[in-house]
Parts: C-alpha cells; sequence; structure tokens
C-alpha cells in the first residue's frame, strides 16, 4: 500500500470518526434537553411537545410547554438569539393575564451596567426597601402600582428564591413574561426555571387583585 493511500485512509478513518463523535453529541443533547423539559412539564401538570428531527437544534426548534396555570394561559420554550457571530439560547415563559389597566413594570438584577445607570440619571423605581432596592432594578409606568406589586410578601419570596436570578421579568399588554439566557439542560437550570413560574405565578395573584 503507497503512502498516498495510507494517508487517504486515515484521513478517512478521522472524518469518519469525527461525525461519529458529532452524532453521540448532538444525541446526548438532545436527550438531556428532552428529558429535563419533560420532567418540568411533569412538574407543571402540562403537556410538553419535542420536536422529532434530529437536528432539530441546529433549525432552532426546541421542545415547548403549554397549559394552564391557575386558570391563566402559560407557555414556556427556548429560542435561540444572534449577536453578531455569536449565539445564545434563552429560556422564556409568559402567562395572560385577564387585565392589568395598562400597567407595565420590568424587574431584572441589579449588574454593574445597570449601576451606572443609575449613577448617571437611569429611571428606575425605588420600593423603599434597601436590600430590594440594591439588588433589583425595577421600571414602571406607574410608580404607586408597582410598590403595591411587590409587597414585602413578595418581595421576600424574590429574594430569597432567586438572589441570583439571570433573566427579567416584565409586564406589558397584560402578558406577564421572564426571559433568561438559560439552557433548559440541567438539573440546576431546570429548578431555576420551576422556582420562577412559582413566583411568576405569586405575582399574577397579586396582579389580578388589584
Amino acid at each position: 500500500m503507497g503512502i498516498e493511500n495510507l494517508e487517504f485512509i486515515i484521513v478517512i478513518i478521522s472524518i469518519s470518526g469525527f461525525f461519529y463523535l458529532l452524532y453521540f453529541f448532538i444525541k446526548w443533547q438532545k436527550k438531556k434537553l428532552t428529558n429535563h423539559w419533560t420532567i418540568l412539564a411533569r412538574d407543571l401538570k402540562m403537556n410538553v411537545d419535542i420536536p422529532k428531527s434530529f437536528w432539530s437544534a441546529f433549525l432552532n426548534k426546541f421542545p415547548s410547554i403549554n397549559g394552564l396555570l391557575n386558570g391563566m394561559p402559560f407557555s414556556c420554550y427556548m429560542y435561540a438569539r444572534s449577536a453578531g457571530n455569536s449565539q445564545s439560547y434563552h429560556c422564556t415563559f409568559s402567562l395572560v393575564l385577564e387585565q392589568t389597566n395598562n400597567k407595565t413594570f420590568r424587574l431584572y438584577k441589579e449588574g454593574f451596567f445597570s449601576k451606572v445607570g443609575k449613577a448617571l440619571g437611569g429611571q428606575d423605581v425605588q420600593v423603599g426597601h434597601d436590600d430590594f432596592d440594591n439588588a433589583y432594578l425595577i421600571k414602571s409606568n406607574d410608580e404607586t402600582f408597582i410598590k403595591r406589586l411587590l409587597n414585602p410578601r413578595i418581595r421576600q419570596l424574590i429574594l430569597r428564591k432567586l438572589p441570583k436570578m439571570r433573566g427579567e421579568f416584565s409586564l406589558d399588554n397584560n402578558v406577564l413574561k421572564y426571559d433568561a439566557m438559560i439552557t433548559l439542560n440541567t438539573e440546576k437550570n431546570r429548578s431555576e426555571i420551576f422556582e420562577t413560574i412559582k413566583i411568576a405565578e405569586e405575582l399574577a395573584k397579586e396582579l389580578q387583585k388589584m
């Protein structure tokens, strides 16, 4: 066997090995996604839709959950967001409320850039409690409304359950939404999303009473 033929065989084996490993890596990732989305749907007592295509993740098709949470339409899904040459994966869920009287708000974790925004006069709402005001940034079109919504029980719930909240709560057009750069493929991430859904449920209850 000539050197050229041997090199050709080595190249073919290497390429075949690469695709073989890629196949099992994709299969493993899909299995993890399917498993954690199925468990989350079970815990929420809802149905889960799992894309059947092996290449679903490459086609930006991910599992989703739909149902009713305390009688409110609920949906949870993943999506890919591109920024330049990079791509990030987000998990988001939403609850459709009956009526919120055109109130809006955003709530997210205080970070470096938001601290700079505060120093430069960025507009945000202070609820009057340092532990919460120092940890989260709040924006709303009605200061009285957001202070009533973020009552002591809700504030303590968020501080206790989401001390390192990685996403953002928002309310707009009667839709309470949470969006975070999280891939739902680990027990930690699944537990975090489940706890966040429970907090959203409590926020929705307060909103419906207002």
